[in-house]
């Protein structure tokens, strides 16, 4: 017998030299990935088709996306300020 459905959800931040912060949401269902979302332009993508329904139903939640985009953008400044500045500090102490 099947259980209920499981979401995972996986946000990845990065940095690009001309757009600046980036950060995406991997949404996926019961193991299976189904939506991304690009939180700097706020759109939504099915993965799977069969996802469509649930990528209509948030695409229309203007909550979820603005907290979404909150979280990214909040967390990733900050992930990446930590990275950077620990990234910094290994290569000053192999540099001596």
């Amino acid at each position: 017998m099947a259980g209920p459905p499981t979401l995972q959800a996986k946000l990845s931040c990065g940095h690009e030299a001309q757009r600046g912060p980036a950060a995406s949401w991997e949404f996926s269902i019961s193991g299976q990935r189904a939506l991304l979302f690009d939180a700097m332009s706020g759109k939504w993508s099915a993965i799977d088709p069969g996802a469509s329904g649930v990528k209509e139903e948030w695409e229309s939640n203007q909550q979820l996306t603005q907290y979404l985009r909150t979280i990214s953008q909040g967390d990733c400044s900050q992930w990446l300020q930590e990275f950077l500045q620990h990234w910094g500090d290994m290569l000053e102490s192999t540099g001596n």
